[in-house]
């Protein structure tokens, strides 16, 4: 059922948007994305800002970032170290608390990535605000080691995941 006013401009200048960036994208699954967007303002007809801003950020990310954040969203919850966030990590980690929950590692989660490209994507995703640093302010835990996702991350997930329910 098509919530939407889809005779509005902003529904138009919606899918021209949409139309350039898929034209550029060189993978099925990156074109299911801006799809998945597409599909939910259609039918649920959020604000088109929140839209807009989906696919402005979807065309930013390549795959890695995508399974970085993913893998992110849902890593074991650490309990004692880490208050019960999930935490994803990019060093072997001896941050392991009593019920033997530790960060997952990234390389071992993601071993078809190199540990250079891992950090790279950490390092975007942080800039872009789906990835907080946790290791800042803790004892004895460097920058760019912890990694929890943001809201920011959840919400562009939930834009991600509606055509698949």
């Amino acid at each position: 059922m098509i919530k939407a006013n889809v005779d509005d401009d902003a529904f138009v200048d919606l899918m021209l948007t949409t139309f350039e960036v898929v034209s550029r994208a060189r993978s099925d699954a990156k074109r299911n994305r801006f799809a998945n967007i597409v599909s939910r303002q259609v039918v649920e007809a959020q604000p088109w800002e929140d839209a807009e801003m989906a696919v402005r950020l979807v065309s930013e990310l390549e795959e890695i970032h995508i399974e970085v954040a993913n893998t992110a969203h849902s890593a074991p919850i650490c309990k004692k170290v880490f208050g019960g966030l999930r935490v994803v990590t990019l060093a072997a980690s001896s941050n392991q608390d009593s019920t033997g929950n530790s960060p997952l590692l990234l390389s071992a989660a993601l071993p078809h990535y190199s540990s250079a490209a891992l950090r790279m994507a950490c390092a975007e995703l942080t800039a872009k605000g789906l990835l907080h640093d946790e290791g800042i302010g803790r004892w004895d835990m460097g920058a760019m080691q912890y990694f929890v996702t943001t809201d920011l991350a959840s919400w562009l997930q939930e834009w991600l995941l509606s055509g698949n329910q």
